[in-house]
């Protein structure tokens, strides 16, 4: 089942670019530093306009807010979740599902920090922005497909089938989050992508045990 990763936008055009810069810079600042300590003087000055060209394009704040929900965030979710309510199988769902939100954090290396400060934080102010996209019906979905295959005995039995979205979610962004900081400690040794993947799986699937202790 491949699909496409989803670019957002379409390219931008030369009538466009100002636009595309502001968004882009946006996205940096609201990822590095918080939507709540950005202001439009700081995006114009990273886009290398004025403040009156950012009102221009997107009117005022709440609209800059949800133009990046509707062209960068909800594209990326939408490919994340494309035809899963499909997909009959625990362990194809697993794959599948982890394997995209890779495709998405790998397409958009902002993502992570941008989630972490804007959707989980209680405070998040693309919180109830994100919930109006979210397909919940192919999430609920998802959740029983897990949870069947549970009563199947082919989840354990002590695990909560209904959390294992939300966990994937954590295993594969909590580390790309805190990249920097581990990549400094000799503790922990660097993974690429596809072995970070394998480690996610590996440890959904399987497990940590080879045998029983």
């Amino acid at each position: 089942m491949k699909k496409s990763i989803a670019k957002g936008r379409p390219k931008a055009q030369a009538g466009e670019n100002k636009r595309e810069r502001i968004l882009e810079s946006a996205l940096y600042l609201f990822a590095k530093q918080g939507v709540s300590e950005t202001t439009v003087a700081q995006i114009a000055e990273r886009s290398g306009v004025t403040s009156a060209m950012v009102h221009y394009y997107f009117k005022n704040w709440e609209g800059l807010l949800d133009v990046i929900m509707a062209e960068r965030i909800a594209p990326q979710m939408q490919y994340v979740w494309a035809d899963l309510d499909k997909v009959t199988s625990a362990s194809e769902l697993l794959e599948i599902f982890a394997g995209r939100i890779f495709d998405v954090m790998e397409a958009e290396p902002l993502f992570p920090e941008l989630w972490s400060r804007e959707l989980f934080y209680s405070g998040g102010n693309f919180r109830e922005r994100f919930i109006k996209y979210y397909p919940l019906e192919k999430l609920k979905a998802a959740q029983n497909i897990f949870m069947k295959a549970q009563k199947e005995g082919i989840i354990n039995p002590d695990i909560r089938a209904d959390h294992i979205i939300i966990s994937v979610v954590g295993l594969v962004l909590f580390p790309l989050i805190a990249h920097d900081l581990l990549s400094s400690v000799p503790e922990f040794s660097t993974m690429d992508k596809q072995m970070y993947k394998q480690h996610v799986l590996t440890l959904l699937s399987s497990g940590l045990y080879t045998k029983e202790k």
